[in-house]
């Protein structure tokens, strides 16, 4: 089920208080709008009163989609700098009701879910593009490095997908980067390769699956993460 409240969170940019109606789980199945709502980027989408600020009204939010084996935990954007040890905890508490409770049948099934914990609503969002698209994130990810802009040390995101091509951008521009299905099917024929070489980004255990920690070691921690 999704699970709404009234709540009092701070603006992140300055401070003051902000009430309004947030949610502590989604279940898009049951709730289909909300899924439309971050796919327009405006889930919980709010503007502080007292700075104008755009503010993502929530604190943690679990996102369950149980025909597509996601669960995904979303913490705030400026939660990031701490994600080895957030991906532990996002891990611990979502592997255990889904693999290790209830009757064999239950913990089959949640060893196929993937966890997942991103940070901000644009990282769900790509997330949920590759879950409605059938590709997989950490190809996803990988191919988003070979996009950079090391000029500016910019990474684009994940904007749109088809059945022929995958659309890109940069956040502070208007145009596309379009490359064809086949970059994605092809990257992820050989994930073995990628693996050996991007240990921490096709890591068993990586929850968050993200390019700032695409050279990150499995078991060190702090890895590149912007």
């Amino acid at each position: 089920m999704s699970i709404s409240l009234n709540k009092v969170l701070p603006c992140r940019v300055c401070g003051a208080d902000i009430e309004a109606t947030t949610f502590e789980s989604i279940n898009p199945t049951r709730h289909p709008f909300l899924q439309d709502q971050l796919l327009a980027r405006t889930l919980l989408k709010r503007s502080c009163d007292r700075c104008g600020a755009l503010h993502n009204h929530y604190d943690r939010l679990i996102w369950t989609d149980l025909p597509g084996r996601l669960c995904v935990c979303i913490l705030q954007e400026d939660d990031r700098p701490r994600w080895p040890q957030l991906e532990n905890e996002a891990l611990a508490a979502l592997s255990v009701p889904l693999r290790a409770e209830g009757p064999p049948a239950v913990r089959l099934w949640g060893d196929q879910v993937r966890i997942r914990l991103v940070f901000g609503s644009e990282e769900l969002r790509e997330k949920i593009i590759c879950r409605l698209a059938g590709l997989d994130d950490r190809v996803v990810e990988y191919l988003k490095v070979t996009l950079m802009d090391r000029d500016r040390g910019a990474v684009p995101v994940l904007d749109a997908c088809d059945d022929a091509d995958l659309r890109f951008r940069f956040l502070d521009r208007d145009e596309p980067i379009t490359l064809p299905r086949d970059r994605h099917d092809q990257a992820a024929a050989r994930t073995t390769d990628l693996a050996a070489e991007l240990p921490g980004l096709f890591a068993a255990d990586a929850t968050w699956v993200h390019w700032g920690r695409a050279l990150h070691t499995p078991g060190v921690a702090g890895g590149s993460a912007t």
